[in-house]
């Protein structure tokens, strides 16, 4: 009896094993598959933000920890760490870009009336 659970045991690691090389796989081809699209909008555009180079070092920390865990059978915990905090730093980011336009627009739009005012007193 207790060689039948070694020899489930075996396996079921070998099973686990086939799959982590799958899934790992599958990770890697969409993240390569990915990042060729974001290239070829790239190209498309003619130009690169600062929101898609960030997308593009996140595709690069993900490619490095599938090759990392496909080495060592580890998972990179620090390496997991930095896409998440580029997008919750780029959000911030996309936050403040936006309120800054907000205020500046307004400004602009107040600057704008006053010297029309002042047009407009002149003109009569």
């Amino acid at each position: 009896m207790n060689k039948q659970l070694k020899d489930l045991d075996q396996l079921g690691n070998v099973c686990v094993g086939i799959f982590h090389r799958i899934a790992l796989f599958g990770i890697g081809a969409a993240t390569m598959w990915a990042a060729g699209w974001t290239f070829f909008e790239l190209f498309q555009k003619h130009h690169a933000s600062i929101q898609d180079l960030l997308l593009l070092f996140i595709y690069l920390e993900i490619g490095a920890m599938v090759g990392i865990y496909v080495k060592t059978n580890q998972m990179p915990i620090s390496s997991c760490c930095t896409p998440l905090i580029l997008i919750e730093q780029v959000q911030c980011m996309n936050d403040l870009f936006k309120q800054f336009f907000r205020l500046y627009s307004k400004t602009l739009l107040a600057q704008r009336i006053k010297l029309s005012a002042i047009d407009l007193r002149v003109a009569a």
